[in-house]
C-alpha cells in the first residue's frame, strides 16, 4: 500500500510585473509579490494568490526565499537595434 507523500515546501516567491503608464518605448513599473513557487522534480508548481486588476503584463519572476527582490524595472522586451542606444530617430526622447 503506497501513501501519498506530502508536497515539498515552497522555495521561491513569485513576483508579477505591474506596468505603469510611460512614454512610448519605455517600460516603467514594479514587481509585486504575487505568491509562491516550488519545483517537484519535473513538475513546477506556482501558487499565485492574487491577480492584479490592471497593469500586469504577464511577466512572472521566481526569486529564492531570502534573496533580494527583482529590480524595479525589468529589461526592455522586443527587438533590439543599435539605434535604440544611440538615441537616433525612433530612439529615446530628449528631456526638456
Amino acid at each position: 500500500m503506497s501513501v501519498a507523500s506530502e508536497p515539498k515546501p515552497f522555495t521561491h516567491t513569485a513576483y508579477l510585473f505591474i506596468r505603469r503608464m510611460a512614454p512610448k518605448g519605455k517600460v516603467v513599473g514594479y514587481w509585486k509579490n504575487g505568491g509562491d513557487f516550488r519545483q517537484d522534480g519535473d513538475e513546477p508548481f506556482a501558487f499565485i494568490d492574487m491577480v492584479p486588476r490592471g497593469g500586469w503584463d504577464g511577466r512572472i519572476r521566481f526569486v529564492k526565499y531570502g534573496a533580494a527582490p527583482p529590480e524595479p524595472r525589468p529589461p526592455q522586451l522586443g527587438p533590439h537595434t543599435p539605434d535604440d542606444e544611440a538615441g537616433a530617430e525612433g530612439g529615446e526622447d530628449s528631456e526638456d
